[in-house]
């Protein structure tokens, strides 16, 4: 699931010294889903959990100890 990509990405990015020029700017990552309606009862916490995880490795210092990761909304 979508959701289990990012601490994925976290874990693999942490065991790996970078290579080669890592840009600034933010890897961005769009969530979409329900946010409203009868589903939104599930898409709420699955962006609620991605939010967590990017607040954790964007804590640790970014994907490859640089880059940040920011979560949008679709």
């Amino acid at each position: 699931s979508a959701g289990s990509v990012i601490p994925a990405v976290g874990v693999a990015h942490a065991q790996e010294k970078p290579k080669g020029n890592i840009p600034d700017t933010p890897y961005k990552i769009g969530h979409m889903t329900f946010f409203t309606g009868p589903a939104a009862v599930l898409g709420e916490p699955m962006f609620k959990g991605q939010q967590l995880a990017a607040e954790e490795i964007n804590a640790a210092g970014g994907l490859l100890g640089r880059r940040k990761i920011e979560l949008l909304k679709a």
